[in-house]
């Protein structure tokens, strides 16, 4: 490897133009061949990040670990700037500081400023040079650069479902990145370590993409409301908690950082969520692997990643997550950097707040879970110390990975103090309570659990994902379905006046069945596996249950061999060891404390963990095959085993194995039928009936006079409405809770499959609605053959 210096000179006068042309372009919105939103994306996510970058010296050997850190430097500042712009020139009588000129003159000032300091500090700079790019021969370039391929299947292929065609594309493109990532596991020995990661960072991409390009309008259960705050600053042309007091609205990643991109560029606000911001999310699968690779070996560390990106999750709810996506690349950032070797401590100490302070400003839940597990792992570390020292000399101990690194950890200073986590705990606190004022969401949490807990841990609390996670069975909606009529819908009739709703005479002849999900026809090879006697449903539905099970049982697995032997990782950092021992009690206090998990998600909790237990999940693995290999006298060692497993594992998960056989219930990214697209998908029909409702709703008597007028509509049409128009709406059209007084507003699932959705502990209870209630008891206003609107 050569380095190649290059003079301050050079990259001042290239950051100069590059600024100059983005600016003129910006000005004069001229987009041609998409230059605009190429150059000023580029330049608004690295050039801050980059000059920041060199002015304190950091030395980054890996190509993604550097341009990570870049990226997530650029997006703090922007969002910082921003911020800071918006409190000051309101001040001085600009009362919009978010439009497009205050933010030019900004990012111009902050780019002068930093080029300045630059020029003061850095006389050149020293580059790796390659004969490839960033790749040590032909091959690892060509290698690394093939799952381009996969992302074009999965816009393509998002595109033709988008335009109600079939899923071959999607379908190709998951087939064909299952054999890729059988070579990429194999070869990852001889590939470059930018190799693998460029290779990892694309496939990421392809399985975001694959998802957030579904439908032609915003699509997902919790980015409806993100895109709705985003609108709310970027249509004001100001960031205020005044305009919408929500926690929501306390999350810069989805106010004032969208709107930067919206106002500067020339994209639709609609793919600076569906797309931009999924490049930097896919930038979290370089990071884990570079976290692994601090104390791992490269296939290990590889097969720890694969399982992050192929748990369900990360490409079915997390493209739907924007402003968890922003703080997970911070949280991903802050460990990376922390168990950097190549950084000088004091180095990682300031960089690991400085993203800290990227995890406060993009999400709330995020921050809290994260300060918990470092609190736990600075309280835990000393006692941990102390009982292995304790008994290191014990036979049982004499092999452990823990031990083999225990005497320089305790020479050594501790890489994480308690120092820096009261520091992100004051700066958390100043956020929420004193800024924003949003951490009363947290203390409605603390409080409901407290009181939960004192009154026997009630399932009524938990999450139907618990459930799900740890037994073979689902809950019987029907019961769940009469508790929320009996807990949910006959005290919201008991608080309201008589009068307000209609008389139990007028909706109880009409029936209300709970609706099981709807299943795919069998293929050929579903039907073909049917007649010599396999039932494809039963089978593949007991194989997937089995087969997570096994999964989950690797995290414990993996982690008690790290106590008690040395043969697959010779040493374990204590710190890393202790946070992925506190990320599973996170887990479990998920699956334990009831509301929590209704709060914050078992899986999102499972998929935040993944960033320090992913390599311990690949190292359960290999200690199983190798057990297994024992027992059949294989010649074979258990990382053949491990290989395997995952693939099995991502054909499943990514419901490759489950389309191919049928018989399943339908996936968003596979097709145009499911919950997630009834539940979240945007109809052009849908647009057409907000929009009619908006204009007939402002010209009411009760508008014009300031009243608040009662729109009432389904859960998930509540999200899609508000995503649409500045309408507030009731998210419930269960018959009993109908007022005389309200529109109501029904959306294609309500009006042609008559479906509607009840939530009881975030669970979501499918039932058959009846129209004909309110054909006979309002007046149908509006109907465009897909929505309906009754008064």
């Amino acid at each position: 490897m050569k380095k190649m210096k290059i003079n301050n000179y050079l990259v001042l006068i290239s950051i100069f133009i590059w600024g100059a042309i983005f600016c003129l372009l910006s000005l004069f919105n001229f987009n041609k061949f998409q230059l605009l939103n190429i150059s000023g994306f580029l330049f608004l996510s690295i050039v801050p990040g980059l000059l920041t970058f060199f002015i304190f010296k950091l030395k980054e050997k890996s190509f993604w670990g550097a341009l990570s850190i870049i990226v997530g430097l650029s997006l703090l500042e922007l969002m910082l700037l921003a911020l800071i712009g918006n409190s000051i020139l309101p001040l001085l009588g600009i009362a919009r500081p978010l439009d497009k000129i205050p933010l030019l003159f900004e990012i111009v000032f902050f780019t002068i400023l930093l080029m300045s300091v630059f020029w003061w500090k850095i006389k050149n700079i020293s580059i790796p040079t390659f004969k490839y790019l960033y790749f040590k021969n032909r091959f690892d370039f060509i290698f690394s650069i093939i799952p381009i391929i996969f992302v074009i299947l999965s816009i393509l292929g998002s595109i033709v479902l988008n335009n109600s065609g079939g899923n071959l594309l999607t379908m190709l493109m998951l087939g064909s990145l299952s054999i890729y990532l059988v070579f990429l596991i194999i070869l990852s020995k001889k590939l470059s370590e930018n190799a693998i990661l460029t290779a990892l960072f694309f496939i990421s991409l392809s399985l975001l993409l694959m998802t957030s390009l579904r439908g032609w309008y915003i699509t997902g259960h919790d980015i409806q409301s993100e895109f709705r705050v985003f609108q709310i600053a970027r249509n004001a042309g100001i960031w205020k908690m005044s305009l919408y007091r929500d926690a929501y609205n306390a999350c810069l990643s989805i106010t004032i950082l969208p709107t930067i991109f919206s106002n500067l560029l020339n994209i639709s606000d609609l793919y600076i969520y569906k797309f931009l911001f999924q490049i930097f999310f896919a930038l979290c699968t370089p990071i884990i692997y570079l976290i692994g690779r601090s104390w791992t070996n490269a296939k290990i560390s590889l097969i720890g990643v694969l399982y992050f990106i192929g748990f369900p999750t990360y490409f079915r709810d997390m493209p739907f997550l924007i402003r968890q996506e922003l703080a997970f690349l911070y949280f991903g950032l802050m460990l990376y950097i922390i168990f950097a070797s190549q950084f000088k401590i004091n180095t990682r100490r300031s960089l690991f707040l400085v993203m800290g302070v990227g995890v406060i400003l993009s999400h709330y839940s995020t921050t809290y879970t994260i300060l918990l597990i470092f609190s736990l792992m600075a309280i835990a570390k000393p006692i941990f110390i102390k009982i292995i020292s304790k008994y290191k000399d014990l036979t049982i101990f004499k092999k452990s990975a823990l031990t083999a690194l225990l005497q320089n950890d305790k020479e050594a200073k501790s890489k994480i103090t308690a120092g820096m986590i009261v520091a992100l705990f004051v700066l958390s606190f100043f956020w929420t309570a004193v800024v924003t004022n949003t951490s009363g969401a947290l203390t409605r949490v603390i409080n409901e659990t407290i009181y939960a807990v004192g009154h026997g841990f009630s399932e009524n609390n938990k999450s139907i994902d618990i459930k799900t996670l740890l037994s073979f069975s689902k809950p019987d909606q029907i019961d769940e379905f009469e508790k929320y009529k009996k807990i949910v819908v006959e005290p919201l009739i008991n608080k309201e006046p008589a009068g307000t709703f209609f008389n139990r005479d007028s909706y109880a002849n009409y029936p209300l069945t709970v609706l099981g999900e709807e299943t795919q026809e069998l293929t050929v090879v579903g039907k073909s596996l049917k007649i010599i006697g396999i039932n494809p449903q039963v089978t593949m539905e007991v194989f997937g249950q089995i087969f997570i099970k096994f999964i989950e049982l690797l995290i414990p697995i993996g982690m008690i061999f790290f106590v008690f032997n040395n043969s697959i990782i010779k040493k374990i950092d204590i710190e890393i060891y202790l946070l992925s021992l506190f990320c599973l009690v996170f887990i479990l206090a998920n699956i334990v404390l009831p509301v929590l998990s209704t709060e914050y998600g078992i899986f999102r909790a499972l998929q935040q963990s993944l960033f320090l237990i992913a390599p311990i999940v690949a190292v359960g693995s290999i200690v199983v095959g190798s057990v297994l290999m024992k027992i059949f006298r294989a010649k074979k060692d258990g990382q053949i085993f491990a290989l395997i497993l995952f693939i099995l594992y991502f054909l499943y998960s990514s419901s490759f194995l489950r389309e191919l056989i049928g018989g399943s219930t339908y996936v968003l990214h596979l097709n145009n039928k499911g919950i997630y697209y009834e539940n979240y998908l945007i109809q052009t029909n849908e647009i057409y009936g907000t929009e009619w409702l908006s204009k007939a709703t402002k010209n009411t008597t009760a508008s014009l006079s300031g009243r608040t007028i009662s729109i009432q509509t389904d859960k998930n049409s509540k999200e899609k409405l508000a995503s649409l128009v500045s309408l507030g709406s009731e998210n419930n059209i269960y018959p009993g809770l109908i007022r005389k007084n309200s529109y109501v507003f029904l959306g294609p699932t309500n009006s042609i499959k008559q479906k509607a959705v009840a939530l009881y502990n975030a669970d979501q209870i499918s039932y058959s609605y009846p129209i004909k209630f309110l054909d006979d008891n309002k007046n149908l206003i509006y109907n465009n053959g897909g929505s309906r609107v009754y008064k």
